[in-house]
């Protein structure tokens, strides 16, 4: 039975079980080390991660990690343990097909045509061919956060242009069709544009096919719209209303986009902990994650429509850290804080 997760219209689906949905329930994964450091094996240290999360620390519905560095041109390093052992412990991988230097970038900073080069449509044919054939690979993330100005909205054609390029590779190099991931920051544009708006905005946009297109598996859009989010920064916020009173941020974004055509994740979920109960006399240090409840549950309908959420972050910055003992040094597994056991 296959077990690859591939699109269904509005919904990740199994590919063996067309029937039955994936509902993305996920972490965010440490990054290597810094590049002076690169060419040491990551992989026994995510593997030891891995096995923290489901075996020691319980987490038996977490089904997904997100990757934001993944190097395919470091020749030292083979992932192929890692990926199998992530099988195995029941994970699917999220992976980058950018980088923040090198031949893998997308750069905000230059309109198209300028930030798209064949150095990086070689980039992306790399990490395809090095790590797309794992059955457990979720898909592949084009761009994060390329648009969070209306000047760096000129960037946007090089991502579809982008995508248009690698699904023509995968389609004639005969191999599987890997979902291709957007994911934007939750704000909005100026005075101009709300978060939801904006988010709404760029679905459109990413999603608006060139209608000469003869083969949609060749279209110069994205299969999956993910939305970084920071929002639920209170025991007392709701899906209906925010701690202000105003209208919930989470059923803002469901009347924005509950007609979508393409699945819908929150590809970074959760509020930073330096705003968490800020300013209203509740605890702080540690988030409660009831936002999961209103993701994941039948009583508003957000499920109907979304397929799922990575938490922010096992390790990273500072305010967002579920775990102590960081950063991580590529070896040794950090200590759950009470944020990491609110969220399990």
């Amino acid at each position: 039975e296959d077990d690859r997760i591939v699109v269904d219209g509005r919904y990740l689906v199994y590919k063996g079980r067309p029937d039955e949905r994936f509902l993305m329930k996920g972490i965010a994964f440490p990054d290597p080390l810094p590049d002076e450091d690169k060419e040491m094996d990551p992989t026994p240290g995510y593997i030891a991660i891995l096995r923290q999360l489901r075996n020691d620390l319980g987490m038996t519905e977490l089904n997904t990690i997100r990757m934001y560095v993944l190097d395919p041109t470091i020749r030292t390093i083979d992932y192929a343990e890692f990926f199998n052992v992530a099988a195995e412990l029941g994970f699917y991988v999220l992976i980058p097909l950018t980088a923040a230097g090198g031949a893998g970038v997308l750069s905000r900073d230059k309109p198209a045509p300028k930030c798209y080069n064949h150095k990086l449509f070689n980039y992306g044919k790399q990490v395809i061919d090095e790590f797309g054939s794992y059955p457990n690979v979720l898909g592949g993330v084009l761009a994060n956060e390329v648009m969070n100005s209306l000047i760096s909205w000129t960037a946007a054609p090089c991502i579809l242009a982008y995508a248009r390029d690698l699904k023509r590779y995968m389609r004639m190099a005969n191999k599987e069709t890997l979902p291709l991931f957007y994911t934007a920051q939750h704000d909005g544009i100026g005075a101009q544009l709300s978060p939801a708006e904006a988010m709404r905005m760029t679905v459109d946009y990413m999603t608006c096919a060139d209608d000469t297109t003869t083969d949609p598996e060749e279209a110069a859009s994205i299969d999956v719209f993910g939305i970084n989010i920071e929002s639920w920064c209170s025991w007392t916020q709701k899906f209906e209303k925010n701690e202000d009173g105003s209208i919930g941020t989470y059923l803002d974004l469901y009347n924005a986009m509950n007609d979508a055509n393409i699945p819908l994740v929150f590809s970074e979920l959760g509020c930073s902990l330096q705003l968490y109960n800020k300013d209203n006399g509740l605890p702080k240090g540690a988030r409660d994650w009831s936002q999961l409840t209103a993701i994941l549950g039948e009583e508003n309908g957000m499920v109907d429509e979304w397929s799922g959420f990575s938490a922010y972050a096992y390790d990273g910055p500072t305010y967002f850290q579920m775990m102590s003992g960081g950063p991580w040094d590529g070896v040794n597994v950090l200590k759950p804080k009470q944020d990491i056991i609110n969220f399990g």
